[in-house]
């Protein structure tokens, strides 16, 4: 068991971003990965949770995490907000679900879902 246990549980039920924010610089300076992973993982959930269409999903919602994760990550490397714009607005134009052959071809197997009816035209 992990002697951060509490504060896990905690961060697992948090709804607010910025306390969110709060818990990955604390963990960030004081060392504590575990605290800042799960913090992270939290916040790009609770973002995601905020774009998504249909909640029942798995994939529209596992894409919005990923779009949430991209934008998170270049922000911190940026040092400033990053919003996916333009891929947002495709989205809003064409929908998460875009039919797997109105997918371009993408060389390292990232388009091919197996048949499941999906894939991300961006």
């Amino acid at each position: 068991m992990s002697k951060y246990q509490k504060i896990l549980e905690v961060i697992a039920a948090c709804e607010d971003e910025s306390k969110l924010r709060n818990w990955i610089a604390n963990a960030e300076r004081e060392g504590a990965q575990e605290i800042e992973d799960a913090a992270r993982r939290r916040l790009i959930e609770v973002r995601a949770s905020k774009d998504v269409d249909d909640p029942n999903d798995p994939i529209v919602l596992d894409f919005w995490k990923s779009i949430s994760a991209l934008e998170h990550e270049l922000s911190l490397e940026r040092g400033k907000t990053i919003r996916l714009s333009r891929t947002r607005q495709k989205i809003g134009r064409v929908g998460v679900g875009v039919c797997q052959r109105c997918c371009p071809p993408i060389s390292c197997g990232v388009s091919d879902f197996g048949g499941a009816g999906y894939g991300f035209g961006v």
